[in-house]
């Protein structure tokens, strides 16, 4: 078995190729071999792999594990050993890609026939582009700039910003072609085009009744019969064209009108509340702009004093020039010190969250381990202890650096429906406590609960609105949403589970987003200490309207936190 010294060399060569590996188109179908005058079971013929030079390997190729030989990229993960060492079909993901969308085919918009099971690189994971059938290799994955989150067959998967709106379907619940995504039917269809039952988009005639539910809901597959008028197969409707421009004569819809707006409401707090007011669109046209207004209202906090010691308690004026805006805001140094970054080896910024439970001890998504391999690679983590800044060089007078000694992924976590989301990760050292940058978060009851009139915050460097991650630290006050609520058909109608909690505005606005995972929910209790409630772990987009956060109820977990905690000291 290679050394760790090895294995860090492997990745760190690994690096260095990547930007020439991602700049070649990734091979559609099957490698085939005989069509390279290469030969398998060892016959004399067989091509080797090439023997490393100096320079390190050439362009499109891969490095083996062991440092000596280079191969060409695509021969990673085709059930082929061509590295002595056999690290090419080491770090593999086994699926079905037979149905995989030919992206990059400009003559084939369909899906192949057939199902083929095979191997696709561990680096494929989470990369927003879906090669296995069901998803999985896209499944609660922490999505990052470029890609977007939606529902899929099984759970909650990423998809590519560059699929949306191009009439083919990739998420269950229509967002990548909706017409609140991408416009109305009559500026997106073309003549000839299939406009699809539910009325969110339209696909191409010759894929009405050819056996394939291209529309999402089967309207595309009923009424097979002859149809007068069909198209011939053989002279398919040419495709719409990539941009639409209304006819010159078209005269410009005007906007909608709003009513004017409804008196402020009641503070909800006295302390640290808000007060909304609304207005209503009142013709048919759509109207431009929100349709509430949220701002702060009360006494300003901190509405309880915070002990000076022990858990929970930042030791700072966590509010001073952090006036809050609705979507979130900067937060002050030190107002959040159990944060911790999350941060795959020789990268720039982190990947995901993480929340101090103990001097040696983080807590986290589980996903935020298993979709990234490092539940496989513990080595390859590493955690950022008292950062307030997203980058390692940023200066943060109580910045500390640990390594991941053991990992720990709930039993039962079930990456299709999310259950069970949470880790547990032991620092290879105990931090160092530091006043006003760095402290742990207390730890609820096993079974307590916490309701819509508690006080909590979720903080993070994940995207903003501008939807680039946040150079600082951000904050977002959200109330808890009842568990029936957020569970309503117009909602996640039923996909969450007791094991989850929703915090964030039914109206939308406030919410955790990319790059948030697996950072906490805190709730302020009357001894004014804060506690951890919730891990971020999936929903529908950021901040859209009847979709809040989902985060794992810790809760439910205390009882499985203690006995690991126990078992590894």
């Amino acid at each position: 078995m290679a050394s760790f010294l090895d294995f860090v060399v492997f990745f760190a060569l690994l690096s260095a190729l990547m930007p020439a590996i991602l700049s070649s188109p990734r091979p559609l179908d099957s490698v085939d071999r005989t069509g390279n005058a290469r030969r398998v079971n060892g016959s004399a013929e067989s091509h080797r792999p090439d023997v490393k030079s100096h320079g390190g390997c050439g362009y499109n190729q891969w490095a083996c594990q062991s440092g000596d030989e280079c191969i060409p990229w695509r021969w990673q993960c085709d059930v082929i050993v061509d590295c002595a060492d056999g690290s090419d079909e080491n770090m593999c993901f086994e699926c079905d890609i037979g149905s995989r969308k030919k992206r990059q085919a400009a003559d084939s918009r369909r899906r192949p026939i057939g199902t083929e099971k095979t191997l696709v690189p561990w680096k494929w994971i989470c990369d927003g582009i879906r090669d296995c059938v069901d998803g999985r290799d896209e499944l609660n994955c922490d999505c990052g700039q470029g890609l977007f989150s939606c529902l899929g067959a099984n759970g909650v998967i990423c998809v590519s910003d560059n699929w949306k709106c191009d009439h083919i379907l990739d998420c269950k619940d229509y967002k990548d072609e909706s017409t609140e995504e991408c416009g109305p039917l009559e500026s997106r269809c073309w003549p000839g085009a299939f406009e699809c039952a539910h009325g969110e988009f339209c696909v191409w005639q010759e894929w009405h009744c050819d056996g394939s539910n291209d529309c999402g809901d089967g309207s595309d597959e009923i009424n097979c019969g002859p149809q007068p008028g069909n198209q011939n197969p053989n002279n398919p409707t040419p495709p719409p064209p990539t941009t639409t421009t209304a006819p010159a004569t078209t005269t410009p819809v005007p906007p909608g009108v709003w009513s004017s707006w409804t008196d402020w409401s009641q503070c909800s707090e006295v302390c640290d509340g808000e007060t909304t007011r609304t207005r209503v669109c009142v013709t048919a046209r759509p109207c431009e702009g929100p349709s509430s207004e949220t701002t702060n209202c009360g006494t300003p906090p901190p509405c309880i004093p915070e002990p000076l010691t022990g858990c929970g308690t930042r030791q700072v004026n966590a509010y001073v020039g952090s006036h809050r805006i609705i979507g979130g805001s900067p937060a002050a140094e030190g107002a959040w010190p159990w944060l911790v970054q999350l941060k795959k080896e020789n990268t720039a910024t982190p990947y995901c969250g993480s929340v101090l439970i103990d001097s040696q001890w983080v807590a986290t998504a589980a996903h935020c381990i298993v979709g990234m391999g490092f539940h496989l690679y513990p080595d390859m983590l590493k955690l950022m202890v008292g950062k307030h800044y997203l980058t390692e060089n940023s200066y943060d007078p109580y910045e500390q650096t640990r390594k991941a000694s053991h990992i720990i992924i709930h039993a039962s976590y079930n990456q299709y429906t999310v259950n069970n989301d949470i880790a547990l990760i032991k620092m290879n050292q105990p931090v160092e406590f530091a006043e006003g940058g760095i402290n742990f978060i207390c730890l609820p009851e096993s079974g307590e609960e916490f309701d819509e009139h508690a006080t909590c915050y979720t903080a993070g460097w994940g995207l903003t609105e501008k939807k680039v991650q946040s150079h600082t630290i951000q904050e977002v006050k959200l109330p808890i949403v009842p568990h029936d609520v957020c569970n309503q058909p117009k909602s996640y109608n039923s996909y969450v589970t007791d094991k989850m909690l929703c915090a964030g505005k039914m109206t939308g606005g406030k919410d955790t987003c990319q790059g948030d995972s697996g950072g906490p929910l805190v709730c302020e209790k009357a001894d004014g200490r804060w506690y951890l409630v919730g891990i971020t772990s999936w929903g529908r987009g950021c901040g859209e309207p009847n979709y809040p956060g989902v985060y794992t109820k810790v809760s439910m977990y205390m009882d499985w936190i203690r006995l690991k905690m126990d078992q590894n000291k």
